[in-house]
């Protein structure tokens, strides 16, 4: 039964936030620096990044973050007893088995990309941030095949700026092994984001069959709901402490003189991303990370000796055309592959959306202004403006390798909705 408007949540919650990267490792020459203290603070930590490759141009950063305050020297991760709240740590006794023994398996970073003697990988679990940066910068080696987890995490900065930051929390070898007797081969590279999403009515434009029809794609202006601890008012951070709804665009690509591909588009626009006035829709999406180039076939004329080694059968012109890509603009963006599932108390698999769960206030971007004769932090809530120049594995069932949803899943999905 659906809540009473009254009953509606007013105040957004986490969701799902994850990511998922297989390729080969790219290193850079000042990706791993080392744990510092920060200039003009108590802080000693790291921010290093490495390089994921998943096709040529496509390149993707994830990060080690973290570190201890040195007047402090203690760290603090969640208890494994439910109810029990963080457990501190003493910095030197974060190699303590025993204490380790009493922390929630998901505050720990993993890894698996040193063997043993045997040649066997070795899984390995870190509760300290330095302690991982340096495992990861003494192991990963270029052009090494690894699979790559973590969490998405969202910030804003000047000007309205939305940075998404993928923050590792396990790096394992992509490699062939044995299961059940059978050989399973390494998996096919793929990036991968797998994030809830709530928005209104003014997701997708009202042009956007326009859109699609000029530029084979349809822009979706979203929100993320992201735990903000502290927020930029003017030149500074303010505490705040609360989940906010953070602006992100995704885009529905599609194929505009296939018509098999338009149906599927207008489907997805109409079915997922369309709602009521003055409903908030949450929805779980499995999005295709692409941080590569823009690349377009250029419209070139083909020499008569090239023209007659197609005559002759010895090469085709589909090929020519193939090998003179023009590499475009640097690209950033979020490319949607298929809606993530859930699996009800009945076992049967739906889409992860939920049509009653906020109401229209939970949009809402609370602003902040600043009173300069009372010195206060002012709230003003106000409506989000849709600006659509805004540049672990969750449900994929139903799905190939990169998330992309087959025909037969996508009609039983969409059956009960």
């Amino acid at each position: 039964m659906a809540k009473d408007k009254k009953e509606l949540e007013k105040e957004l919650k986490n969701g799902s936030s994850s990511f998922t990267l297989i390729g080969t490792v790219h290193l850079t020459d000042d990706g791993f620096s080392g744990g510092k203290q920060k200039e003009n603070s108590k802080w000693f930590g790291v921010n290093s990044s490495f390089g994921v490759e998943i096709s040529e141009g496509n390149i993707v950063y994830p990060t080690i973050r973290g570190g201890y305050m040195l007047d402090s020297q203690v760290l603090k991760r969640f208890s494994k007893t439910a109810g029990e709240g963080m457990i501190t740590i003493p910095y030197d006794k974060r190699h303590d088995e025993k204490l380790l023994d009493q922390i929630a398996p998901y505050a720990f970073k993993k890894g698996a990309i040193a063997r043993d003697e045997s040649g066997k990988p070795i899984l390995k679990r870190f509760i300290d941030d330095i302690d991982y940066e340096e495992y990861l910068a003494g192991n990963l080696k270029e052009g090494m095949e690894v699979r790559v987890m973590g969490k998405v995490e969202y910030s804003e900065g000047k000007e309205d700026k939305v940075y998404r930051n993928y923050s590792v929390t396990g790096v394992y070898l992509n490699e062939e092994y044995t299961k059940n007797s059978e050989v399973v081969p390494p998996a096919e590279h793929s990036a991968l984001i797998h994030q809830t999403y709530v928005f209104g009515e003014d997701a997708v434009d009202s042009s956007w069959k326009k859109e699609f029809k000029n530029d084979g794609q349809v822009t979706l202006t979203l929100n993320v709901p992201q735990y903000v601890g502290k927020r930029l008012v003017g030149s500074e951070y303010i505490e705040w402490k609360k989940v906010m709804p953070i602006k992100q665009v995704i885009y529905i690509k599609g194929d505009p003189e296939d018509e098999k591909s338009v149906k599927l588009t207008e489907a997805l626009v109409q079915k997922l991303f369309t709602t009521k006035r003055g409903a908030v829709r949450e929805l779980g999406v499995n999005c295709i990370i692409n941080e590569g180039y823009d690349t377009q076939n250029g419209n070139f004329e083909i020499s008569k000796e090239m023209q007659d080694l197609i005559d002759m059968g010895l090469i085709s012109e589909e090929e020519v055309k193939n090998t003179v890509n023009v590499r475009g603009s640097r690209v950033s963006e979020l490319i949607f592959a298929s809606p993530m599932t859930k699996i009800g108390d009945s076992g049967e698999i739906s889409i992860s959306l939920e049509d009653d769960k906020y109401a229209e206030e939970a949009l809402y971007v609370q602003d902040v202004d600043v009173d300069e004769d009372e010195d206060e932090v002012v709230e003003i809530k106000s409506k989000p403006e849709v600006d659509t120049d805004t540049d672990e594995a969750y449900g994929v069932t139903g799905s190939d390798q990169n998330g992309k949803l087959s025909s037969d899943a996508f009609d039983d999905l969409f059956a009960g909705i």
